[in-house]
């Protein structure tokens, strides 16, 4: 219809251009495939809507970025102080056939201690514990970060939370009691 030339008034729209093949040199290439985030109201035992300091990895990520809300603080959402402990709770919908999702994420493990290491590092007295199910650190150098975050004094549970319980259900104001079984204690 040629709106798109229109739109664009700097030519940067050819119609007739042609398919061409080009040889480039890159240092490396990316493929980035994506995904979708889940949604953790789905694991009501979670009560993520009813707490406000229960926040997803990604509100996480944002969070610790120096030009995020924050400036890369690590705050309690309700009160906005910095957090005596913070617990990460990993496989929230991966790995659960009831919930269509039977596969690995093959991204949450490292995610969380990348993120528990940063959370160390910015706030050294705050206690950080990874609830888990098995660690997959299997790319370059992930093992190594695994070992260096149980060195920077990153608790490992294992065992999945059967339930979280924000202080606010009981009248508090923030916070939250992760109700756990360590399967290895």
């Amino acid at each position: 219809c040629g709106l798109c030339a229109l739109a664009y008034p700097l030519e940067a729209v050819e119609y007739d251009q042609k398919e061409q093949m080009e040889d480039i040199e890159v240092g490396a290439i990316i493929v980035a495939t994506g995904f979708s985030t889940f949604d953790p109201t789905r694991k009501p035992q979670y009560h993520f809507e009813q707490g406000k300091d229960i926040i997803t990895s990604m509100q996480l990520e944002r969070m610790l970025s120096a030009s995020g809300p924050t400036s890369g603080r690590v705050v309690q959402p309700s009160s906005m102080n910095e957090p005596k402990s913070v617990a990460f709770v990993q496989w929230v919908g991966s790995r659960d056939a009831q919930l269509g999702n039977p596969y690995c994420s093959k991204v949450c493990c490292m995610q969380a201690i990348k993120n528990a290491l940063q959370i160390r590092e910015r706030h050294p007295d705050t206690a950080v514990v990874i609830h888990y199910l098995d660690v997959r650190a299997s790319g370059e150098g992930y093992e190594e970060m695994y070992i260096r975050a149980q060195n920077a004094g990153v608790s490992f549970v294992r065992g999945l939370p059967g339930e979280i319980v924000p202080f606010e259900l009981g009248g508090g104001d923030g916070g939250a009691e992760v109700v756990y079984e360590d399967t290895l204690a």
